[in-house]
């Protein structure tokens, strides 16, 4: 063992050897009073480590220049959604200079470097996404709601059948499902995701970055009064109860489903051990909002550090349903490798998934009471990327469209 950093929030993107062979560069995700990033250097004669660079943002895989004058990364801001710009780090000085400032965004894992240090290379993702809505979820009668607008991300349906979403920017809005009267409920903010709206209409949970926390949130219907309810350095995808009473969510660094009231006055309880699959994952609250299904990982390997925790092809991850009160296991299902997360069925018998075959995404269901999965949605292009039935089980409402990776090159960037 070289050296070893205590596992606090999300792992390495890689190691680095520099060019004289004498130290490594690695960084990491941590989270302890804030989330920050850390660039470290080790020594290969001793382990001895040195923080070359930290900032609250996501620094990914780093790479050597030639001289070994510094290093290159991709650099994610949260508050621009992690979008993902160049950067050069020095490694004597640990002061950081922006190569690219543009509208790409550059991949944190595959920034590389030719030999003589004066072309590197990226990968840049384009996604191109627009709300949809499929009458009975009938997908031969989908009918595109958006156009031409920053990439629509997840959303909520309101109790009065309009939806709130949130687009490409991390900014929140609400149109009509025709696309008509669309508001903007919050502005110039960049940093919101996972937008949830509470049955009884009063207001909307979410995670937004803040105070350099990923936290749990929430507003007025309006968009008014933002309050943060659970104090927790790093948490994602709440969802509120159908009675506007709870609000469940991810703690991140356990990956542990847990619930908290939605004025945040008491301290947030755990609600299952079970472990969920990544730092993403959903969790989905039945419509009568006394279960939640989310994808956890086999129950035999709940005892793994996160850190060490390799995935098996022989134990495939589980669909938990566990009752909201005390966290007990109702339905249990093996879980495809390739399907999407789970959204509860109108009615509350089954649990509907995206799963994504050469390219093409459809929506499939599987019964609680067991039997073989039926598909839903005959698409027959594009991918989907969040979905969600309306409150009265009427309309199914889709995020669609594509995703891209192209590769860059950029010379004299010195």
């Amino acid at each position: 063992m070289l050296a070893t950093r205590p596992y606090l929030e999300w792992s390495s993107y890689d190691t680095a050897w520099s060019p004289d062979g004498k130290t490594l560069a690695f960084t990491t995700s941590e989270s302890t009073k804030s989330v920050r990033s850390v660039l470290w250097a080790v020594s290969v004669r001793d382990g001895s480590m040195r923080e070359i660079y930290s900032a609250p943002n996501q620094i990914g895989r780093p790479r050597w220049l030639p001289d070994g004058s510094g290093l290159l990364a991709s650099i994610g801001s949260f508050e621009q959604s992690l979008r993902g710009q160049l950067w050069f780090i020095s490694f004597s000085k640990g002061q950081a200079r922006r190569l690219t400032n543009d509208l790409m965004d550059y991949q944190p894992w595959s920034p590389d470097l030719t030999h003589d240090g004066r072309t590197l290379v990226d990968t840049v993702r384009t996604r191109v996404s627009d709300l949809w809505i499929a009458q009975a979820g009938d997908s031969t009668k989908a009918q595109q709601v958006t156009r031409n607008d920053h990439a629509v991300e997840r959303f909520s349906w309101t109790a009065d059948g309009r939806i709130v979403f949130v687009s490409g920017d991390g900014n929140l809005s609400v149109l009509d499902p025709d696309g008509s009267a669309r508001t903007l409920l919050t502005s110039n903010d960049h940093a919101i995701w996972d937008p949830s709206v509470c049955g009884d209409g009063r207001y909307i949970v979410y995670s937004a970055y803040r105070e350099q926390k990923v936290g749990i949130w929430r507003m007025d219907a309006d968009g008014s009064n933002p309050i943060r309810i659970a104090d927790e350095t790093v948490a994602t995808s709440p969802k509120c109860s159908a009675d506007g009473k709870w609000v469940i969510y991810l703690r991140s660094a356990s990956l542990t489903p847990m619930r908290v009231t939605i004025t945040g006055e008491k301290p947030p309880e755990t609600i299952a051990q079970g472990r969920a699959v990544w730092i993403g994952t959903v969790l989905a609250f039945s419509p009568d909002g006394k279960r939640i299904a989310y994808v956890a990982t086999p129950e035999s390997q709940n005892s793994i550090p996160p850190s060490v925790f390799v995935p098996s092809a022989s134990k495939p991850n589980l669909l938990n349903v566990v009752a909201l009160d005390n966290g007990t296991t109702l339905n249990q299902f093996d879980w495809p490798a390739s399907a999407g997360d789970p959204r509860w069925a109108p009615g509350g018998e089954a649990i509907d998934y995206e799963l994504t075959t050469n390219g093409v995404s459809n929506i499939w269901q599987q019964n609680l009471a067991g039997g073989t999965p039926k598909q839903i949605t005959n698409f027959e292009s594009g991918k989907i990327f969040d979905f969600e039935w309306s409150r009265d089980g009427r309309q199914l409402a889709l995020t669609r469209g594509s995703e891209s990776s192209d590769v860059v090159l950029i010379s004299n960037f010195r």
